[in-house]
């Protein structure tokens, strides 16, 4: 759970049945698991001492930040048996002291222990849910953990760890945290039937759980919008492995998916219109504070495009261009561009466009991949299927060698580019 810092929505609700017994039975027997797969956040007194009783010494429970409403007993179906899990989140000591969670499950008409983290990586609990993310139609465990930001070079932020059931297996493992000169802050532990599905910690500062579009559909997968550098102003702020750098607000919208013999995080490009419709006024507003940065006309651009606002884009593009500057450089204005003529259909005009943006890519500039995505795009769109097959297969080619090459980990555009060609 090494945190690493990459690119509150999922509302958890359902009914809470509680049995009881005669004649004096212990708390945890008179508290039978619930025969329910929804969630619950209730804080009942009953459930309370139920946990009480599976807590570290002196540890009193924690309520989540988020989702709004949460509370630090929730209860949930993770192994599909139609019987709920009860997940407590709990902190020992203050200031910031340690932060931990429980999972207990029914097993005889008793409540038992079958996972814990102790010690987690974080000064306060962020988030606390579930989510079908791998698309089993079983939930996983969402965790977010903020982190103290005197470790960070003073930047705010979060680290996303997702746990998932693994059976009757138990395991175990752990993490541990660094701050910005690289020196160990805290070493968390966790042990039991829930493993994680990452090694890194996914790092965010505002994060939203999106539900999959058919709730019908169990194989259909949460994803996550995962923001970053929310308060950034363009300012230069120092990064210890590539010197100074400009950083802007940005999200990504992602779900974990299967590419080549690997599983990470890939873009979800079926959620973009409906999401980043959303957040195309956050945008706005940034504009509105500094119109002379080409950036932020460039960001609203890549957004209104995403949220098939292409019109809007062309104009942003216009607005941004007019900006005298040595960044974004030209190619990234025409990728964007290509991209917006794409979505009006204008594709001899976006064939035009991209193919200029990838013969100054080829140069040695960066983000050629995604001038042969949307390249592969116009031609698909004016029917010339071999060109378009052929410009995607590059597209796939590129992003291959550069994950190699910069060895990326636990995140893929190939799905994106698989897609497009299964689409042809």
């Amino acid at each position: 759970m090494n945190w690493k810092l990459l690119l509150s929505g999922l509302l958890l609700s359902g009914g809470l049945l509680v049995s009881g017994c005669s004649m004096l039975p212990s708390p945890e027997s008179t508290i039978m698991a619930p025969q329910l797969a929804g969630a619950q956040t209730l804080d009942s007194d009953p459930l309370k001492t139920v946990v009480q009783k599976f807590l570290p010494s002196g540890a009193k429970l924690e309520t989540p930040k988020n989702p709004g409403g949460t509370k630090s007993i929730q209860q949930r179906d993770l192994d599909g048996d139609g019987k709920a899990e009860l997940l407590a989140t709990y902190r020992v000591g203050q200031n910031p002291g340690e932060l931990g969670a429980v999972l207990l499950q029914e097993q005889q008409n008793k409540w038992q222990k079958v996972w814990e983290l102790n010690e987690a990586l974080g000064i306060a609990l962020d988030h606390a849910s579930f989510a079908d993310i791998t698309g089993d139609g079983r939930p996983e465990l969402l965790l977010g953990w903020a982190m103290d930001p005197q470790n960070a070079n003073g930047v705010e932020h979060c680290g996303l760890d997702i746990f998932a059931w693994q059976g009757n297996e138990s395991g175990g493992g752990g993490g541990v945290a660094f701050d910005a000169a690289g020196n160990e802050i805290r070493n968390g532990q966790w042990q039991g039937t829930l493993t994680l599905m990452e090694e890194s910690s996914r790092g965010y500062e505002k994060m939203d759980v999106l539900n999959a579009p058919d709730q019908e559909d169990t194989g259909k997968k949460a994803a996550l919008a995962l923001w970053h550098h929310l308060d950034s102003r363009g300012e230069k702020v120092y990064n210890s492995d590539s010197g100074e750098e400009h950083y802007y607000p940005g999200c990504a919208v992602l779900r974990w998916e299967k590419f080549g013999s690997d599983t990470g995080w890939a873009p979800a490009e079926d959620l973009y219109p409906h999401y980043y419709k959303k957040v195309v006024a956050f945008y706005r507003e940034n504009v509105k504070e500094i119109p002379e940065d080409p950036f932020y006309w460039y960001n609203l651009a890549r957004i209104q495009v995403k949220a098939n606002l292409a019109e809007d884009a062309l104009k942003s593009i216009t607005e941004g261009e007019a900006i005298k500057s040595d960044a974004p450089k030209n190619s990234h204005w025409l990728i964007v561009k290509g991209e917006a003529l794409n979505k009006l259909g204008k594709y001899e005009e976006a064939r035009s466009t991209l193919t200029n943006a990838a013969e100054v890519l080829e140069q040695g500039n960066g983000n050629l991949s995604m001038a042969y995505f949307n390249l592969g795009q116009s031609y698909a769109g004016l029917k010339e299927t071999d060109k378009a097959k052929a410009a995607y297969e590059k597209s796939l080619e590129i992003i291959k060698q550069d994950e190699k090459r910069y060895n990326y980990s636990g995140y893929s555009q190939q799905p994106m580019v698989q897609r497009a060609l299964e689409k042809l």
